[in-house]
């Protein structure tokens, strides 16, 4: 991400341009807008309302406004989104705006992206410019034959409609380097569904000023960060494991024991069970005389969603306890190294080819030593791909945070490029 504008998101009533380097301070006095330039990008690079509500409108008349600019894009990324390229950049607007069900008396925020978007320059290749050329009832399966297309255009063999030429358009274009119009705003919706956009954009890590570690790890919730990187850690570390196999065959006999319906070669079920679904369904048959079976599903969850929901750590620093027992530095550290863990297993299983990271954090100073403050400073730069001389290395990760502390500003990089220091004013 190269550049981020936010309007009317809670206190801020407008940022203006803001340049975003690969490690970005933002630095303020309390109340300034910090943390809310943080939660506005979450906001952004997530689904739907992206947890804003009603309330979060600085003036409720008027949209909220989140537009950012990404450079700096893999060939990969390039060809995925080359219909939406301004030049070499992507620029992307969410808008936010309360909806108001006057029936329910209900209030609501909707969301919608906006973007520069390019038509391919031959008509056939556009379901706008076949449907303006040919009506709103081309005969599709006639183009398909003129154009001498795939037979991923037809729906089955010798058919095709307008679902089935677009699935086939999507895939051709993906695969195929076509010429595009100039791209223009667009006024509908950005790249189709909410969710194949933010597949193609980095990836947050929104790290809160935290009071206890064990919020991050309540176990009624995976959307922590904690959670999401035990997850993330297991999905690409267990992977690569060579007995990762004995674990899934392990997994999946749990399931043939617990569940109806298994394998052929699978061990059979435990039979206890059947005798609970048996007495359950009689006692409720005097209850419901329409119930005729009842049937047990027992949930197995895969080993990413196991290290998400079920991961304790114990940690000996003299003495071995659970780190809830530890002080509140410890239990920050850890989350600290998990994602150092992240980024070095992400480089080393893919390097540039993996979705980048943006790491958010609300004061990383919170609860550490001075001396340790620099230690995870260094460790910062080094996940943004930032050396000691300023020069970036290879790689897309970002690293945003808000800070009160010395040991995390570079004064010196303010006024050139690789600089970053971002000064909040009192009211944006």
């Amino acid at each position: 991400m190269a550049k981020l504008r936010i309007q009317n998101y809670r206190s801020i009533r407008d940022t203006g341009e803001v340049r975003v380097e690969p490690l970005q301070a933002l630095v303020g006095e309390n109340n300034s807008g910090k943390s809310n330039c943080l939660r506005a990008l979450q906001c952004f690079l997530t689904s739907g309302a992206g947890g804003m509500d009603v309330e979060h409108f600085n003036d409720p008349a008027l949209p909220c406004l989140i537009e950012c600019e990404f450079s700096g894009l893999g060939e990969d990324e390039a060809r995925r989104l080359r219909p939406y390229l301004l030049g070499d950049k992507v620029i992307l607007r969410k808008e936010l705006r309360i909806h108001v069900d006057e029936a329910k008396g209900r209030a609501s925020v909707k969301s919608e992206y906006h973007g520069y978007q390019a038509e391919p320059r031959d008509p056939w290749l556009s379901l706008s410019k076949i449907e303006e050329e040919h009506g709103n009832r081309p005969k599709w399966i006639e183009i398909i034959a003129e154009k001498g297309l795939p037979d991923y255009f037809y729906s089955e063999p010798g058919k095709a409609n307008k679902t089935s030429y677009r699935a086939g358009l999507e895939r051709y274009l993906q695969e195929n380097d076509v010429d595009y119009d100039e791209p223009e705003l667009g006024n509908t919706q950005a790249l189709g569904i909410p969710q194949n956009l933010l597949s193609s954009l980095p990836e947050l890590y929104l790290l809160p000023a935290i009071t206890d570690y064990s919020d991050e790890i309540d176990r009624r919730s995976s959307s922590t960060v904690f959670r999401r990187l035990m997850a993330d850690l297991s999905d690409r570390i267990i992977s690569t494991d060579p007995r990762h196999q004995e674990l899934e065959n392990a997994l999946n006999t749990v399931r043939a024991l617990l569940n109806r319906g298994a394998e052929e070669g699978a061990p059979e079920r435990l039979e206890a069970l059947s005798g609970v679904e048996d007495s359950l369904r009689d006692v409720m048959m005097k209850l419901m005389p329409s119930v005729e079976s009842v049937r047990l599903e027992v949930q197995v969850e895969p080993p990413k969603d196991i290290f998400s929901r079920g991961v304790a750590i114990r940690i000996d620093d003299g003495k071995l306890t659970d780190v809830l027992d530890k002080g509140h530095g410890m239990q920050r550290s850890v989350v600290f190294s998990l994602l150092q863990m992240l980024i070095d297993t992400s480089r080393q299983n893919g390097g540039a080819a993996s979705r980048p990271i943006i790491l958010a954090i609300e004061e990383p100073e919170l609860y550490i030593h001075p001396h340790s403050q620099r230690l995870i400073f260094r460790v910062l730069r080094e996940f943004a791909g930032v050396g000691e001389d300023d020069a970036e290395a290879a790689g897309s990760d970002q690293v945003i945070y808000t800070t009160h502390s010395s040991a995390f500003i570079e004064v010196w990089n303010y006024q050139r490029k690789g600089g970053n220091l971002y000064l909040i004013p009192s009211r944006l």
